[in-house]
């Protein structure tokens, strides 16, 4: 049995290496010299002249070889090569005679009839682009339009074009507009140049002065930008999305940078602040790929150390750079403000040493900082609260110890730490705000002294007992929302009917209704064998 089954593998092994030898097998070169004279009488001499040279490079010593190379000395193969070399060169010439052209047409201004155009209300005598029309891609925009100089682009002129690559811009110009309309938590983005692409290269002549809101949002192929120092003023968003910026050269005349101004330049690394500079929205960096900020030494409200943000005297830090590598960081002790979102998605960073003489730490500071994992928060009498979003979503955080100073905790001020197992509240804390501890989901008990917002520790799954402070006036809609593992809740004191929501432990049964049915007042209560069965005990 066994001889047979080695013969029969051996047979099966020769068979596929005799037909793995077929598939990979060179033509020979008498089928290669068959196959030129077919496709030669077919009048096909492309596919000749493949053929034949086939069998000069693999088989040079044949006796086909010197067939092959009387085939190719034909006159037919001669006339053949003769004009396709013709014919190339001619593309070639045609190619060039175009790319002249266009590097002419590149040098003109485009035509007036490339624009729409309306009356610019903001000077005496002037011209506002509202449109292109235009089918060239290097656009060189007229500095005169029926007799009028142009001196605006307008907000809507390029908006979404997909096929310019290169603007320039005319020295009539003096504001490239754009507009961010907000309704609600919505964002109505238009900009002058928004969504345009392909739009690799921008020339700002310095008479402009202004840069308005999303001038440049979405333009993902833009690499560098030159404002020049006429420019005061750069808008919220300008350049949001430009994922391939890597340059940006601010000039010394430019006093305010806006809102998200650099949102989502993932590439740009570095950058330097003039001493123009005197207002930086807060997070005017957020998002961006920056390991450094640099600022000139003459800037009188700014400066920077080791690549981070500060005002000039060292009392606030403003920016620490989101992709900067270290792990660790101290903050001075000349700091007595932490400024808002200063590091928001910083997400290298693992801990932080917070001095005491800090006195006040802006809303959403530490926002979506995923690997922080220690902080320590300044224990002295003027660091009075935990402001709004401060540790958001930081999903590595496992303890935070709120120092008795503390009167307040914003809303969501903890939400979604995932890993937060342990807050020690003290009791001088008298309010907690809407979704503080949101989607703690490892938190497993916690001691309340003040009044608790809506929605408070809702999704907090791991959460088994509470107690509510003497202290507690009120208990927001949906505090303890499917807190699912919560089986104990100690009243220290006593909250009217009105103070205690409806829904304040809804989906975990009715313990509002009986705690009010036991006349309220301190007392534990115990939840037993299902969500509807509450008990004081």
């Amino acid at each position: 049995m066994n001889k047979k089954i080695v013969t029969s593998a051996l047979a099966l092994f020769m068979f596929l290496l005799i037909g793995i030898q077929t598939v990979t097998a060179e033509p020979s070169a008498k089928d290669l010299l068959k196959e030129g004279d077919n496709y030669f009488k077919q009048g096909d001499y492309g596919k000749a002249i493949e053929s034949y040279e086939s069998i000069l490079n693999l088989y040079p010593k044949a006796k086909e070889a010197n067939d092959a190379k009387k085939k190719l000395a034909d006159p037919k193969i001669l006339a053949y090569q003769k004009k396709k070399a013709e014919d190339q060169l001619a593309l070639e010439q045609q190619k060039e005679q175009a790319r002249k052209q266009q590097e002419q047409e590149n040098q003109q201004d485009n035509s007036e009839s490339d624009f729409k155009f309306d009356w610019d209300k903001n000077v005496k005598n002037g011209v506002v682009i509202t449109s292109y029309t235009g089918k060239r891609r290097i656009v060189r925009i007229p500095s005169i339009i029926q007799n009028t100089p142009v001196t605006s682009i307008g907000e809507t002129s390029f908006n979404n074009n997909k096929n310019i690559t290169s603007v320039i811009i005319p020295d009539s110009v003096i504001r490239i507009e754009g507009l961010n309309t907000k309704s609600g938590n919505n964002i109505m983005v238009s900009g002058a140049f928004r969504g345009c692409t392909s739009l690799e290269s921008v020339t700002i002549p310095d008479s402009v002065t202004n840069i308005g809101d999303s001038v440049f949002n979405g333009c993902t192929n833009l690499t560098s930008i030159t404002i020049p120092n006429s420019v005061t003023s750069i808008g919220e968003m300008a350049f949001d999305g430009c994922i391939k910026l890597i340059n940006v050269n601010i000039g010394n005349g430019v006093k305010s940078i806006g809102n998200w101004t650099f949102l989502n330049c993932k590439s740009l690394t570095s950058i330097t602040i003039p001493d123009s500079v005197t207002s930086i929205v807060y997070n005017a960096f957020n998002g961006s790929g920056l390991t450094t900020i640099n600022v000139d030494t003459n800037n009188t409200a700014f400066s920077s150390q080791d690549g981070v943000l500060y005002n000039k005297a060292k009392t606030t830090l403003i920016k620490y750079p989101e992709r900067k590598t270290s792990s660790t960081f101290s903050i001075p002790n000349s700091i007595r403000e932490i400024g808002q979102s200063a590091f928001s998605m910083c997400t290298n960073l693992t801990s932080i040493t917070i001095p005491d003489n800090v006195t006040n730490i802006g809303n959403s500071a530490f926002y979506q900082c995923t690997s922080l994992a220690s902080v320590t928060l300044p224990t002295n009498a003027s660091f009075n609260s935990i402001e709004i979003g401060i540790f958001r979503d930081c999903t590595s955080l496992t303890s935070i110890t709120i120092p008795d100073s503390v009167t307040s905790i914003g809303s969501w001020a903890f939400n979604g730490c995932t890993s937060l197992a342990s807050v020690t509240i003290p009791n001088s804390v008298t309010s907690i705000g809407n979704g503080t501890f949101k989607g703690c989901t490892k938190l497993t008990s916690t001691t309340i002294s003040g009044s608790i917002g809506n929605e408070a520790f809702s999704g907090c799954t791991s959460l088994a007992s509470i107690t509510i402070g003497n202290k507690v006036t009120s208990i927001g809609d949906g505090a303890f929302n499917d807190c699912t593992s919560l089986t104990s809740v100690i009243f220290e004191g006593r909250i009217t009917a009105n103070s205690f929501d409806n829904n304040a432990f809804k989906n975990l049964g009715d313990l509002r209704q009986i705690y009010l049915a036991n006349d309220g007042g301190p007392g534990t209560y115990r939840r037993f064998a299902g969500a509807q069965s509450w008990k004081k005990q």
